[in-house]
């Protein structure tokens, strides 16, 4: 318990949300304590206000933790990856997510279940993302945040998700495996992922899965330059620790 509680606080201190003596920061960490969400999507949708995607970033978030957006059932395997192609992202699986909800709501409203059952979607996933998406609003208005939209640009998101999900950050290996920086383990993308055709060097992820191998789930390209530009904090201790190891 005592090394998960100071793990817990050295993220939080890496995410900037306390500083040196222990204490909230002003900016992040009162901010942080007032959002209804895991500390490290808390800064995914601060940093999404700051980089101009504050809605596409309250989607996202939502989508997370609505669960379960996609569905695959048996024996339809094809039809299931030819309708999903549609939907995919360039650079990755939350903007994969990012995009069939846009598609969503440019559907009338009384034709989106036969849409959603149409594209192997689940309704009650999107409704319920919806609903989140709108508690999420309110919070950042309350925060008097800028909430704007990036349109179809997708770096200010990708720059959002490195600000906040940086701790899962891995790079490519030879191997075509992936280690992940913060902690040296090795993982392999998600079969589900869309990244799998074209492995990118840098990426972030959602959440580890372990079944026969340990799986990064939720996969989006980033370049490696954004770590240390996003994540000072966590990437200038990494550094100062190599050094120290080496002298």
């Amino acid at each position: 318990p005592k090394a998960a509680i100071i793990r817990s606080l050295e993220l939080l201190y890496a995410l900037g949300a306390l500083d040196n003596t222990g204490h909230l920061t002003q900016d992040v960490g009162t901010a942080l304590a007032r959002l209804p969400v895991d500390p490290m999507y808390g800064k995914v949708l601060l940093a999404g206000s700051a980089e101009g995607c504050a809605v596409e970033v309250m989607q996202l978030v939502a989508l997370v933790s609505a669960e379960n957006v996609v569905y695959n059932p048996r024996g339809k395997q094809d039809a299931v990856q030819s309708t999903r192609a549609k939907f995919v992202h360039p650079e990755g699986d939350q903007l994969t997510l990012l995009t069939m909800m846009k598609q969503y709501h440019k559907v009338e409203k009384r034709k989106r279940a036969e849409w959603a059952s149409d594209n192997f979607i689940n309704i009650r996933a999107l409704r319920k993302a919806d609903d989140i998406y709108q508690q999420l609003q309110g919070h950042l208005e309350s925060l008097q945040l800028p909430i704007q939209s990036c349109g179809t640009d997708s770096v200010p998101v990708q720059r959002a998700l490195v600000a906040g999900l940086f701790p899962h950050a891995a790079k490519r290996q030879p191997d075509g495996t992936y280690k992940v920086i913060a902690t040296g383990q090795i993982v392999h993308l998600h079969p589900s992922s869309v990244m799998r055709v074209k492995a990118p060097e840098c990426v972030v992820f959602s959440e580890l899965v372990r079944t026969t191998k340990q799986y990064a789930r939720d996969v989006c390209r980033i370049q490696p330059r954004w770590l240390p530009e996003l994540a000072p904090a966590f990437f200038a201790a990494r550094a100062s620790a190599a050094v120290a190891k080496g002298s």
